[in-house]
């Protein structure tokens, strides 16, 4: 069967617009609301319904994120401290990050 430029060709039909993974369902992880931050060494439950990437970062002079403790297990970074860490939270689990400076984070639903 022929088609023309800008066409698409799925199985025997052709379609004139872009043809997604799933025909008709276009998917994005759904917004959560980020929990206040706590201080160094507080511990937050993941109570969204949704696994998580935490986006966490340091500021001030000297701010270091030193260790991360998933339900009790210890995530240490290379090379020691950090100021800023990306870490995957899944849902009802707790995180308590023990830093120096301002702690600031973001949750993302994944």
């Amino acid at each position: 069967m022929p088609w023309y430029p800008g066409q698409v060709a799925v199985g025997q039909k052709v379609f004139n617009e872009p043809v997604l993974l799933a025909r008709g369902f276009a998917s994005q992880p759904p917004t959560v609301t980020t929990p206040g931050t706590v201080t160094s060494g507080g511990t937050v439950t993941n109570s969204t319904g949704y696994d998580c990437m935490v986006y966490a970062a340091c500021s001030g002079a000297g701010g270091t994120i030193s260790s991360v403790s998933i339900n009790g297990g210890t995530v240490t970074a290379v090379g020691g401290s950090v100021a800023t860490g990306t870490f995957y939270l899944p849902s009802g689990a707790t995180i308590s990050i023990t830093a120096t400076g301002t702690l600031a984070w973001k949750w993302l639903a994944v």
